[in-house]
């Protein structure tokens, strides 16, 4: 199955998923739940503040659904038995960034300080994607 231009990555942490550490799940679900605080207060903040370009918003909204749909049951069957709701929701984040990780600009709705956030919990624990 293909993930878009960084496939391998995305599969590199789909694999990661069940060989998950109890350790690993933890500090995943401890970052991760710090890590939405932010991203939801700044994402608040954004959506205030940027009116961003509709091509732009468009091109986000495709590939954050494509994203989903494609990672959302293969990401899911693989994290329930492996790690609990919060770490899951770290590797879905990671899935969602590396998968979008071209889109992000500095500027607009969906900037490399989200895109970093998304990707924050999981590279802290397991590392950057490759």
């Amino acid at each position: 199955m293909t993930y878009g231009p960084n496939t391998e990555a995305v599969q590199s942490i789909i694999n990661c998923i069940p060989t998950l550490t109890k350790d690993e799940v933890n500090r995943l679900g401890a970052t991760w739940s710090a890590a939405r605080r932010a991203a939801w207060s700044t994402a608040k903040r954004a959506a205030r503040d940027e009116a961003g370009s509709e091509a732009r918003d468009e091109a986000w909204g495709e590939a954050r659904d494509e994203a989903w749909g494609a990672t959302w049951n293969e990401a899911w069957s693989e994290a329930k038995d492996a790690t609990r709701y919060a770490a899951w929701g770290a590797a879905i984040d990671a899935l969602l960034a590396t998968v979008t990780y071209d889109l992000a600009t500095e500027t607009g709705p969906y900037t490399i300080a989200r895109r970093d956030l998304l990707l924050a919990p999981w590279v802290e624990v397991c590392g950057m994607p490759t």
